[in-house]
């Protein structure tokens, strides 16, 4: 039977599809797995009842039209969307040119009236840089019920407190789906009448894979038609690539803008989600701003034994929470953050410290209850584990954990971030924390235990990327000796009361 080839709003359609009618198109979006002696298949899918395959819609059509050997039918009709009844306004205008050119890119302005015709668009955008203040202006451009997607819990309420503070929208006008907020099945149950009043909606990948998952993908395009959502925000949509992917494939949602701040991938990986984009209007505005903040790279002997040096890794490699529970009972740690903590105590501002774990937070935070009186009643942890996270972000000293603090976080008056342990592989999460900090002549102090390996060979890997986006870079060795005379010396001082040095890290 001959192949179909249909052309939608957010995806392409191959029916009369049968496994290995083309492994042109078929190795575009598959990964060899030699753990499992598999291919696994990302950015595409196929369903093997009705033998269709799904495939990006930004993959060449007359590519594919040569391969198959028929031509393309187009049919983008998509979801009939609710509009506003009463406009979303923005309450501030753009900062500066750079928001201005990302606001042109999105509604087809000055330069860009290409990109009005474009049902997708990827807008990418260092963190800071406004990301989600410009998503909120489209939202309110196109006055349509809106889907913002994102990959943790926590970056729900970041989303909703970001609308209100950036739009004139209720906090009655915003809605969790799924997750802590109302379950999707309710929601179903609910009249379009009683859903008219919302114009956002907040979704996780979790909650959506595991409606589509329960009720199958096909269904899943009910669901928006039901909620009249005309666009849907797909936030650092690279953490889920394969939900991002399916959301794609089937639905059939008028605009979609992707928004990340830091869009790469790694490996294999990298290819598909090259192809997956191939050929979308992207407005990448990545290092275009004034960097800002000093870079310290702090080396030292954790003083780990081998024991607990195995004991790090797990049946899928190192493993960082293994390594932070560890770490947080070594002595030399504290000695470091001793040092640091010394070096900006004459800053006037907050300071952000990156541990891996609740169990080694806890540490921290003893440490610093019994150490530093002067913050006994100014530490906050801002994790799941803290029922009132936003209060944790008024104290002086934050404790948090890449996965808490994500892409959306704005901690004012945050003037260092301490990464103490929490070492990451990719300079894409790297990036991501050192992008919290927003002002110049700020610090972003990365503590490196070189007694274990793999942190080490993290910082060795990713050091030449933060050289591109510092406004200064140094590194500092501690070995044993040094790092218990200048512990020793910044203790006997705080004991006699004599005023702390802020100059101890430059030695």
């Amino acid at each position: 039977m001959k192949h179909e080839l249909i052309v939608k709003v957010s995806c392409i359609i191959i029916k009369n599809y049968y496994q290995g009618d083309c492994l042109a198109i078929e190795k575009m979006f598959r990964i060899w797995v030699p753990q499992t002696f598999s291919y696994k298949i990302i950015g595409m899918d196929y369903d093997e009842t009705t033998h269709t395959l799904y495939l990006s819609r930004h993959v060449d059509i007359a590519y594919l039209e040569s391969l198959l050997g028929v031509k393309a039918r187009f049919d983008e009709k998509y979801n009939k969307p609710n509009h506003f009844i009463h406009p979303l306004r923005l309450k501030y205008p753009p900062r500066n040119e750079k928001q201005k050119k990302a606001m042109n890119f999105l509604v087809g302005g000055e330069g860009y009236d290409y990109t009005s015709r474009s049902n997708q668009l990827y807008l990418g955008l260092d963190t800071g840089m406004g990301k989600t203040y410009l998503a909120i202006f489209y939202s309110g451009y196109i006055s349509t019920t809106t889907l913002v997607v994102c990959s943790a819990v926590s970056w729900l309420g970041q989303w909703a407190d970001a609308y209100m503070e950036h739009s004139n929208i209720l906090s009655s006008e915003m809605m969790n789906l799924g997750g802590s907020g109302m379950s999707i099945d309710t929601i179903m149950s609910k009249s379009k009448e009683e859903l008219s009043g919302i114009k956002v909606y907040f979704m996780t990948y979790a909650s959506l894979c595991s409606y589509a998952n329960k009720h199958g993908w096909n269904n899943l395009n009910k669901l928006f038609i039901h909620l009249g959502i005309g666009l849907k925000i797909i936030d650092e949509g690279h953490l889920d690539f394969r939900a991002l992917s399916l959301l794609d494939l089937y639905t059939s949602i008028h605009k979609t803008i992707y928004m990340s701040a830091t869009p790469a991938r790694s490996g294999e990986e990298a290819r598909i989600y090259k192809n997956y984009f191939k050929n979308i209007y992207i407005l990448s505005l990545h290092g275009e701003e004034d960097n800002h903040t000093h870079y310290v790279g702090i080396l030292y002997h954790s003083g780990v034994t081998s024991r607990e040096k195995i004991s790090m890794y797990s049946n899928y490699g190192f493993n960082k929470c293994n390594y932070a529970n560890i770490v947080s009972t070594k002595d030399n740690m504290y000695k470091i953050l001793r040092i640091i903590l010394d070096s900006v105590q004459n800053m006037y501002g907050r300071k952000l410290i990156y541990v891996a774990t609740n169990e080694a937070i806890m540490r921290v935070y003893n440490w610093l209850q019994e150490n530093y009186p002067e913050y006994r009643n100014n530490v906050g942890i801002f994790t799941s584990a803290n029922k009132d996270k936003a209060q944790a972000l008024l104290h002086n000293v934050i404790l948090t954990t890449v996965k808490s603090a994500g892409p959306l976080l704005d901690i004012p008056c945050l003037i260092a971030i301490i990464n103490l342990a929490e070492p990451i592989d990719t300079f894409i999460q790297n990036k991501q924390k050192m992008g919290r900090l927003r002002a110049y002549g700020t610090y972003y102090f990365d503590i490196v235990d070189i007694d274990s390996d793999r942190p080490y060979n993290y910082y060795s890997a990713n050091l030449g990327s933060f050289a591109k986006y510092a406004l200064s870079m140094k590194e500092v060795y501690y070995n044993n000796d040094n790092l218990d005379r200048i512990s020793t010396g910044i203790l006997n001082k705080r004991n006699m009361s004599v005023p702390l040095s802020s100059k101890i890290i430059r030695e």
